[in-house]
């Protein structure tokens, strides 16, 4: 491999589409390119108000956008690649965007016909009737996941065909800069939303789907007490999930109460979780250290109310209150007593995207030109642990 690898990240999805694994990906590339001494290039889909010269995309080669990821785009995709010619190719998946067999295909070319190492990224397991992904991972060299404890699917027979690949776990980071917040700040975003001192800012940050719970905030909060703002927005898959939010935020109760802040600049969002008082993410499923919008409001300083199935109660440290997931008793409770709650140093543990890149690099460079077997005997002391 050259001293610089080029590596060709594949993702469904990139700015401005609203995936969460799309922004992970630019963010990776960006911080590879701009710290990991690497060569970047992204295979996305196109989207007609993506510009490839925006700060999202700092350092990073855009090949040109595929319209769909059926096989008919084969050719087009495939001449994109062999006229970047990676040294690695590094696949996420899920995300937005995929809509056909183009990926298996693409997998297997990359790794059979080009010799090209493949790594997959997988931020959810592949389920057992998911034939065409199964396949796809048969053909990965190396497996990465941002949940550490993600090979315990492996057991379950989740992500099967990737079972038996060498695993790392390498975590992610926020998707927005650290901030900090002035009383200025504080003051001019409560007058910009008509908030008065006598409520507490709450805020919810990220996509509105049934997982994430968006509905409980309305039963969590007070509108009497507490402003909600809401930053994020819908997927496709959830525009009724997000009729029914808006419904709730128009109720006779919520009026006036509720803010719909839609989708903010990477700053604009932080600095407004680094002005509220609490932010609230109930998800349904829980959450974990491989959630982006708690690294994100982590990051501020500010208070998180969140749920999870492995950790109960306030880490005072981290400032992080883990409830029980659907208990609405609880994270009412846990915000009427924790809202506003400050802990110096709170952040020094959060992932940043500049020790990822280096990990990232560090496995590049363990992939062997032409088999796996390099890779497996370089790995396997350390199977299951973060690189």
């Amino acid at each position: 491999m050259r001293r610089r690898p080029r590596v060709l990240l594949v993702s469904g999805s990139a700015p401005p589409v609203a995936c969460g694994v799309g922004s992970y990906t630019a963010c990776l590339a960006r911080e590879l390119a701009r710290s990991a001494g690497v060569e970047v290039g992204l295979l996305t889909t196109h989207h007609p108000e993506r510009n490839g010269n925006s700060d999202e995309f700092v350092g990073v080669d855009l090949l040109a956008p595929l319209c769909d990821w059926h096989p008919r785009s084969f050719w087009v995709a495939s001449a994109e690649i062999r006229k970047w010619r990676p040294d690695v190719l590094h696949v996420q998946w899920p995300a937005q965007g995929y809509n056909g067999a183009l990926l298996t295909l693409l997998v297997h070319w990359s790794r059979w016909w080009r010799r090209c190492p493949v790594v997959l990224t997988l931020h959810e397991h592949i389920r057992s009737d998911q034939s065409l992904c199964l396949l796809m991972a048969r053909g990965a060299h190396a497996v990465v996941s941002v949940r550490p404890n993600f090979p315990e699917g492996f057991a379950q027979g989740l992500s099967r065909t990737a079972a038996g690949k060498p695993f790392f776990y390498i975590p992610n980071a926020a998707s927005v800069p650290q901030v900090g917040a002035t009383a200025e700040d504080v003051a001019i975003l409560r007058s910009e939303l008509g908030v008065s001192n006598e409520k507490r800012l709450v805020i919810y940050f990220g996509l509105l789907y049934p997982g994430r719970g968006v509905d409980q905030l309305f039963q969590i909060a007070n509108p009497t007490r507490h402003h909600i703002v809401i930053i994020g927005g819908a997927i496709p898959q959830a525009r009724d999930y997000y009729r029914e939010i808006c419904d709730l935020a128009n109720s006779p109760a919520w009026s006036g109460s509720c803010t719909f802040a839609g989708y903010l600049s990477e700053r604009a969002a932080a600095t407004a979780m680094a002005c509220a008082d609490a932010v609230v993410l109930p998800f349904r499923l829980g959450g974990g250290i491989w959630n982006t919008s708690i690294h994100a409001a982590r990051l501020q300083g500010t208070f998180v109310l969140t749920t999870s199935v492995s950790e109960t109660g306030l880490d005072a440290h981290r400032n992080v209150y883990f409830a029980e997931p659907d208990n609405i008793e609880e994270m009412r409770e846990a915000l009427t007593r924790y809202a506003g709650r400050r802990q110096p140093g709170s952040a020094t543990d959060v992932p940043r995207w500049a020790g990822i890149a280096q990990r990232h690099r560090e496995l590049y460079c363990l992939l062997p030109a032409r088999s796996s077997a390099g890779l497996a005997a370089a790995q396997a002391p350390r199977r299951g642990g973060m690189l």
